[in-house]
């Protein structure tokens, strides 16, 4: 291990792997460290397409819109959501939620006083294009991008964990090579390094049932892009048409061999885990690749800079479980909505209460899902607010309306 130069071991396959290489690679090289991307085989999630489907989906992450901006990495694409499951918006930025009214009347006088305002089952067509691409090909494209940025490539079959009271010592492949460093990042599935030096916490069967996935593609269908999922009986069907190929992916809660879990301390001694390294639960609203993106920008200005490690472990921590917990929840509400699960997480009871009584969501720094999202989830799931408070419904339509025209003419 170079004592002058930090080193940096990252853990995966496909695009969790050369993804958090070549990011890191990029946000770190004013360090200028030494960065092994071991490489795992492949499993099918490597090969899923990742979508995000508004509003159900988290912001765009500054990665992902380099992505979409970088002309090395044109292979991801915008397409028209559209689902049976039915879909909400936010009336915020016409004005009329924060004038206080219900979401039947803050619609009509939308409906009845902003010119040109969208048709309610067209708005998220007109107004919120998803983002789609296969993991595989955006994949080889960072691969490419970390090699210039001289990441080594180490390809191995296995690797075994070398440890020593509880601190990860060295790594040694399946081919005899031994690879020590200052950090290792453990994004493989079920995080292989991670799981060695602390046991993975399972969220309840109530909260978020198991299940099963299966995959299958159908060829010759329309080259349109585009996204769509329903559920049905006790799956969750999603069906991609991209390049004259369907790809149908269903997710069927009725018991499996996944299982939601996640390890409590993402970053612990010298092993950092990120996307589905640090945790695992079903990918139709939320994408582990987002988390995956939130973590690295969150560690590319802890990792190696910061003298205070005790500091930018539980820095790192906190903010990590906060975007798995906002990912939890959102899974949740929707299993709830449809009957798969049968218990709503105590943050989505409160959540669901203050949307019920004031068409209000909980504001908080540094979110994962936006007002946006969880406003369409809470329709999506079947919650309607009511007035929202006593002025509200003490307030005349006409006085409603001309508050709304005012809002909406600055």
């Amino acid at each position: 291990m170079n004592s002058t130069r930090i080193t940096i071991a990252i853990v995966g396959s496909g695009l969790s792997l050369t993804l958090s290489a070549a990011y890191l690679a990029e946000k770190l090289q004013y360090l200028k460290p030494i960065i092994l991307a071991v490489q795992l085989p492949e499993d099918e999630s490597d090969e899923d397409f990742s979508f995000s489907f508004p509003p159900f989906s988290e912001p765009i992450s500054p990665i992902l819109r380099q992505q979409l901006a970088e002309s090395s990495l044109r292979k991801i694409d915008l397409y028209t959501p559209s689902s049976p499951a039915g879909l909400g918006f936010n009336f915020s930025t016409y004005g009329v939620v924060s004038a206080g009214v219900s979401f039947p009347q803050a619609y009509q006088i939308c409906v009845q006083n902003v010119a040109d305002f969208p048709k309610y089952d067209r708005f998220l067509e007109e107004k919120a294009p998803g983002i789609i691409y296969n993991r595989k090909s955006v994949a080889d494209d960072y691969r490419r991008l970390a090699v210039k940025k001289d990441v080594v490539l180490i390809p191995c079959k296995s690797v075994q964990v070398i440890k020593d009271e509880g601190k990860i010592i060295s790594l040694e492949t399946s081919d005899g090579q031994r690879v020590t460093a200052d950090y290792f990042i453990d994004c493989s599935a079920k995080g292989k390094l991670m799981s060695c030096v602390q046991e993975r916490v399972r969220v309840s069967d109530e909260i978020m049932p198991s299940w099963s996935v299966a995959r299958k593609r159908i060829s010759g269908v329309s080259s349109a892009i585009s996204c769509t999922f329903k559920f049905a009986s006790s799956q969750m069907i999603s069906t991609i048409n991209y390049g004259h190929t369907s790809y149908e992916k269903t997710a069927d809660f009725n018991g499996g061999e996944a299982n939601a879990e996640y390890f409590q301390f993402p970053w612990l001694g010298n092993c950092i885990a990120v996307g589905r390294g640090f945790a695992e639960i079903p990918e139709f609203l939320i994408d582990l690749n987002r988390i995956l993106e939130k973590q690295l920008m969150v560690l590319s200005w802890l990792i190696g800079v910061n003298s205070q490690t005790v500091y930018s472990e539980r820095h790192f921590n906190t903010l990590s479980n906060r975007y798995l917990d906002e990912a939890v929840d959102a899974v949740n509400l929707m299993l709830c909505g449809v009957g798969f699960a049968r218990e709503l997480t105590p943050s989505n009871q409160r959540r669901i209460a203050l949307f019920q009584s004031s068409a209000g969501t909980v504001k908080e720094n540094n979110v994962f899902i936006s007002e946006n999202s969880w406003t369409g989830l809470f329709h999506a799931a079947g919650y309607k607010p009511t007035n929202t408070n006593a002025f509200a419904a003490s307030t005349s339509v006409n006085q409603i309306v001309g508050r709304t025209k005012s809002l909406i003419s600055r």
